[in-house]
């Protein structure tokens, strides 16, 4: 028999959290809807493209972050206003907090027929941001920082 404080013990559970660097392609709310005012609980989703690899030939993974930390979204806005995703080179150092995995059937180019996967997650922080080469932005909380070039 079960004592009662076992039955009723508060269940915990693990995340799994990534650090990743790689390039910022878009940032937009979900659904192409800004929140309105006062409702601030509508996610802001980043594309995100992250670098795996040979640094000298990296692999891509293409990942859609959504974040829902108040302060984080404003950070990302300011940003997104002041830098344009496709015409200026965005890389980032980001923690981010594992999704879904979702499959679907590339529809255009070379691999036209064939079965991709989409990355969904949470972006939970952000250790550092580099705009043209040039380091905009660094954590106080990073202890380390990886150099990323003009020729990532």
């Amino acid at each position: 028999m079960k004592s009662k404080s076992t039955d009723q013990a508060k269940k915990s559970y693990f995340n799994i959290y990534s650090t990743m660097k790689g390039y910022i392609n878009e940032i937009y709310w979900r659904n192409g809807n800004e929140p309105k005012e006062g409702n601030n609980n509508k996610p802001l989703t980043v594309k995100f493209v992250a670098l795996y690899g040979e640094s000298t030939s990296p692999k891509r993974k293409h990942f859609f972050l959504d974040i829902y930390d108040s302060e984080l979204k404003e950070d990302f806005l300011a940003f997104s206003q002041q830098y344009k995703t496709g015409e200026d080179k965005l890389f980032a150092s980001i923690s981010v907090s594992e999704g879904d995995v979702l499959p679907f059937v590339i529809e255009k180019g070379e691999s036209q027929g064939q079965f991709g996967l989409n990355h969904f997650g949470v972006l939970m922080d952000i250790t550092s941001l580099t705009v043209n080469g040039s380091l905009i932005f660094k954590s106080e909380k990073s202890d380390t920082l990886m150099a990323v070039g003009d020729n990532q």
